[in-house]
């Protein structure tokens, strides 16, 4: 590892390795402190199961973009459409909840239909009014129905903060709002498809995830694994690498977590410690339970809103792609949101899935379990809630102003897909060479 560069990347998750790749000059360094690349969007080995850090899926709107992940993973990239699913009121319904009623109980079609038509009639009346938090939001755009018989246990799950308390700058198209017309025929009969943004999707057929982050390697200098950054001095412009080794900079490029970057400081100013201080997010434990049978469903994701079973998502790689197991088995993985405020009990958290999953009758009494593996993603989603905004102008500025670019999903404190990540990567190296 040499001791100085012109530019140096910390974090080789996707907007790292984007930087990297679409960089126009030779001297940088790409720091990692895990021992493989790919940030949250990793995948996991065991006994040659492969599982996500959560259910990860490509689906590009850039076309730019959309040829770059067909070139990063060549032969070894299949587009399927997606098979999103709901499970509430023991019923599977299609994705997304508020477009497809068929098959749950008439009288919770009924709520939420005439919650939906009273919405839609206010909102007729009313304008379209500006909601004042995520809370606001549900109701005015489904509901009552909507939202009592799926979008508050859900989201409450998604997000462990208060609903009332979330902004609406995460949002974009991330949550589709379907017509009424759309609502009523999904209530009268199944629909074939998903509907929503991702509809259609890419995936490796191979390697999980981690393939498309691999991808990047062949193209870019070899990444510095297993190097933590362990201190920063502006000032001086150096990097401390594990606690030993120094290495110094003319420019760096940040996508870790603001949090990790602000706790590299060795004398952060007031308004700097004061404003990560009021930083919220809450953290995710994926458990992956491994089964001795050829399949399980051939759903690819399925949410989960009853407040009686511990996970929010699930997600059946085997169903993304067979060669995520090995030949005759199959597995599944379970998201599972927690936060300071709101623990889980990580010490049964694996007999509660099991116990969960069986009661969905995703696992039946008799099926063989081979391991569970459980892995823990310490930043899952940010909170954009009232103080997000100016606490991250505070800390990007005051970087900014040293020489530090804080870009990234996790560095931008933002909620991002993929798809963004690498646009920000490129958008970032253009930016290095004006």
């Amino acid at each position: 590892m040499k001791d100085y560069t012109k530019t140096c990347i910390l974090g080789a998750g996707l907007t790292g390795l984007s930087i990297a790749y679409h960089l126009d000059e030779d001297d940088y360094m790409v720091i990692e402190k895990e021992a493989q690349v790919g940030g949250n969007c990793r995948s996991l080995e065991q006994d040659g199961f492969y599982f996500d850090l959560g259910g990860h899926i490509f689906y590009p709107k850039d076309e730019y973009i959309r040829d770059l992940v067909r070139t990063l993973l060549g032969e070894n990239c299949n587009e399927a459409d997606r098979q999103a699913w709901i499970y509430s009121y023991d019923t599977y319904t299609r994705y997304p909840f508020q477009a497809n009623l068929y098959g749950l109980p008439p009288d919770v079609i009924k709520d939420c239909l005439l919650g939906l038509h009273e919405a839609k009639l206010r909102e007729a009346r009313e304008g379209e009014c500006e909601p004042s938090n995520f809370l606001d939001f549900i109701y005015r755009a489904f509901g009552e129905g909507i939202a009592k018989h799926f979008m508050l246990t859900f989201n409450d799950k998604h997000w462990k903060y208060p609903l009332d308390e979330i902004t609406l700058d995460w949002m974009g198209k991330f949550i589709p709002r379907p017509s009424y017309e759309q609502a009523l025929n999904g209530s009268l009969k199944p629909a074939e498809k998903c509907m929503g943004q991702n509809a259609r999707f890419m995936y490796p057929k191979r390697g999980g995830i981690q393939a498309v982050c691999d991808g990047f390697l062949p193209r870019i200098h070899p990444v510095e694994l297993g190097r933590c950054i362990t201190g920063i001095d502006l000032k001086a412009k150096t990097l401390e690498i594990n606690g030993t080794q120094t290495v110094g900079y003319e420019r760096v490029v940040s996508t870790l977590p603001l949090p990790v970057l602000v706790g590299c400081l060795k004398d952060a100013p007031p308004e700097v410690v004061e404003a990560n201080a009021r930083l919220q997010w809450n953290e995710e434990y994926i458990i992956s339970v491994a089964v001795d049978k050829p399949s399980l469903t051939d759903r690819h994701r399925i949410y989960c809103s009853g407040e009686e079973l511990i996970f929010h998502k699930l997600a059946f790689f085997s169903s993304y792609a067979p060669e995520m197991s090995p030949s005759g088995k199959c597995a599944v993985s379970t998201e599972v949101i927690f936060s300071e405020r709101r623990p889980v009990d990580r010490a049964n958290i694996e007999e509660r899935v099991v116990h969960d999953l069986r009661a969905m009758d995703i696992l039946k009494p008799d099926d063989d379990i081979i391991f569970t593996h459980v892995a823990h993603m310490p930043y899952a989603y940010v909170i954009y809630n009232k103080d997000r905004q100016a606490a991250v102008d505070t800390i990007r500025g005051y970087f900014e102003q040293h020489g530090v670019h804080c870009w990234g999903r996790y560095a931008e404190w933002a909620y991002q897909n993929m798809e963004k990540n690498i646009q920000t990567g490129r958008q970032v190296a253009q930016m290095l060479a004006d």
